[in-house]
């Protein structure tokens, strides 16, 4: 009796040993499976809001708010830097500036029916798309390499097929919208039939200036 007592005793001993073991190995991979799946889901929320945090600054670099720019005698597209001048405009003159921290960075100015007398040191030519849109090409180099000398007055000079008035001496990033085959004065229809005759200005005081932005402009420039 006392044997098989010892016997029993022996054998509860093994199987809760046994159990013991298995228990433990049962709650490492449990413990283990959940690391595992934690690490898994943490990696995912991070790849997730690195994807959603550079997609926005794509978006925002990429994709600038845009606005439509109107006057009575035209409209145009331009991001949300640009504004008018009002100040500075009258009846047939159209100021508008792109400021940046309340700097001036580039300015944009439209005459109407007017003759001004101004200089360039570049020209952006244009196409007519039909009768009172622009196609922009590729803007001049700095009209001043036009001349074998240096020069210091103002010349009349025709730069890739536009005549302006050019600046040779000037390191300023001045550029006039010129037709090809003809001047910076040019007509459009407007909507009720009647002609009128723009004069687009444009300059850029930034330290790499361009002319991206007036072709920005330019492309999307319809008379009104």
């Amino acid at each position: 009796m006392r044997y098989h007592y010892q016997l029993d005793h022996h054998h509860q001993k093994k199987f809760l040993r046994r159990t013991s073991w298995f228990l433990i190995f049962v709650i490492v991979c449990i413990v283990g499976f959940a690391g595992y799946a934690y690490i898994d889901n943490l990696n995912e929320s991070s790849a997730n809001t690195e994807e959603k945090t550079t997609s926005g600054a794509s978006a925002g670099y990429f994709a600038p708010a845009v606005g439509i720019i109107r006057s009575p005698y035209f409209q145009f597209q331009a991001n949300k830097s640009w504004a008018q001048a009002t100040s500075d405009s009258t009846g047939n003159k159209f100021v508008y500036r792109s400021l940046r921290d309340s700097l001036i960075e580039r300015e944009l100015t439209i005459y109407v029916n007017g003759s001004p007398s101004l200089s360039a040191t570049r020209v952006l030519p244009v196409n007519l798309k039909g009768t009172a849109e622009f196609l922009p090409q590729a803007v001049s180099d700095h009209c001043g390499k036009t001349f074998p000398t240096k020069q210091q007055s103002i010349q009349s000079v025709t730069l890739d097929r536009v005549n302006f008035n050019c600046q040779p001496d000037s390191t300023a990033y001045t550029v006039f919208v010129g037709l090809v085959g003809g001047s910076t004065q040019i007509a459009l229809t407007r909507p009720n039939g009647q002609k009128a005759m723009y004069t687009i200005y444009y300059s850029d005081v930034t330290a790499t200036p361009s002319v991206s932005h007036l072709s920005e402009i330019i492309s999307t420039f319809q008379a009104r």
